[in-house]
């Protein structure tokens, strides 16, 4: 199967973050602009890297198997940093070692691709 990556973004709707401005914005409108930011750079940036999967999660409500909150930026949000997950696609079609003691491989080139994308949008995003 072609090499694809998936970006899961979005927290629990009540957090906000306070702008230099003094006005109030959501933590997941946040998360959703920094995903297509990095979904729209890696166009750009790795042009051999399909467009990624954006999965939003909008809160505990739909979270019914409580993803959100094991997943790696969860911590970021709860203090109001807008953060992203970005993974390789984990199906178990493309990896079904995925999370087990034997997944010790690594595709250099893809993993290469996807980082070049979230640098970009990190740094795009701190000269905004």
């Amino acid at each position: 199967p072609p090499l694809t990556y998936e970006i899961h973004a979005g927290s629990d709707p009540g957090l906000a973050i306070r702008e230099p401005s003094g006005e109030y914005v959501s933590v997941q409108d946040k998360t959703f602009v920094l995903a297509e930011r990095i979904g729209k750079l890696s166009e750009q940036i790795s042009p051999n890297l399909p467009a990624p999967q954006i999965y939003l999660n909008r809160g505990v409500e739909e979270d019914k198997e409580l993803l959100y909150h094991r997943s790696d930026h969860y911590s970021f949000n709860l203090v109001e940093y807008p953060a992203c997950l970005t993974i390789e696609d984990y199906s178990a079609e493309f990896n079904p070692k995925y999370h087990s003691r034997s997944d010790t491989s690594i595709d250099p080139e893809y993993a290469a691709d996807i980082a070049r994308a979230v640098a970009a949008a990190a740094w795009v995003t701190a000269n905004l």
